[in-house]
């Protein structure tokens, strides 16, 4: 793996035949190796740029006027609200033909690119949040994800008042040798005590037509019977 530790590799013998200027393989770890050796704090006052690095300089002064204007006032950077603006400043590399200007090369290369992206947004519609203004399929599981844990969380409420409720009132059941008890008025009242109630004298509460029957019959013989025996 190229990286500081082993100088990214450079291949003296490749950089006196001058098969590769810098020693250094591949593009992107010439410019890793440029950036990692400059250090952590660079003093560009000994630096030397020529025409060509004309691009860095504007950058950096791009950023700095941003930074600085976010730190005074607040002032959003560009492409933080619109990152759509990004699209055409984008990395990339391709082989031309040298008879080609480069610049009709690269536009022809973003137009091609362009594409691609479009044949993807128009693949994957659905899957694209707010394409051509309609809601994905994502985010519209998102949103039934959202009103579910608001349906939970107001079911939870409702159980807990509920439960509050409940907890003003006696406890309804237990059970003991006579049977479950139901608690009225912190009375039990469970089948035998129920039974029981029904039995006692001014009661105002019958047993049954047939019970009642039985009572007379039984009660009529014990009589006949007294007077049988006088």
């Amino acid at each position: 793996m190229q990286n500081a530790g082993n100088d990214w590799q450079i291949d003296r013998e490749a950089m006196r035949s001058n098969l590769i200027y810098s020693g250094i393989r591949n593009i992107v770890m010439q410019d890793q190796a440029v950036t990692e050796s400059m250090g952590p704090i660079v003093d560009h006052t000994k630096e030397h740029l020529a025409r060509s690095d004309i691009m860095i300089s504007r950058t950096r002064r791009r950023l700095l006027n941003v930074a600085r204007a976010f730190a005074e006032n607040g002032t959003v950077p560009p492409g933080v609200d619109d990152t759509e603006v990004f699209w055409k400043a984008r990395a990339g590399s391709f082989y031309a033909d040298a008879k080609v200007d480069w610049l009709d090369a690269y536009q022809e290369q973003l137009k091609a690119a362009e594409k691609r992206r479009a044949d993807f947004r128009e693949k994957y519609a659905d899957l694209i949040t707010g394409y051509d203004g309609n809601v994905s399929r994502l985010d519209a599981g998102r949103a039934r994800i959202a009103q579910l844990e608001l349906d939970v969380a107001d079911a939870r409420a409702k159980r807990d008042s509920l439960q509050k409720d409940l907890n003003t009132i006696p406890k309804t059941v237990s059970i003991d040798a006579a049977g479950p008890q139901v608690l009225i008025a912190g009375q039990p009242m469970g089948y035998r005590a129920r039974l029981e109630a029904a039995r006692a004298p001014g009661s105002g509460r019958g047993v049954g037509p047939g019970v009642d029957a039985g009572r007379r019959a039984r009660t009529a013989a014990r009589a006949g019977l007294g007077a049988s025996r006088h």
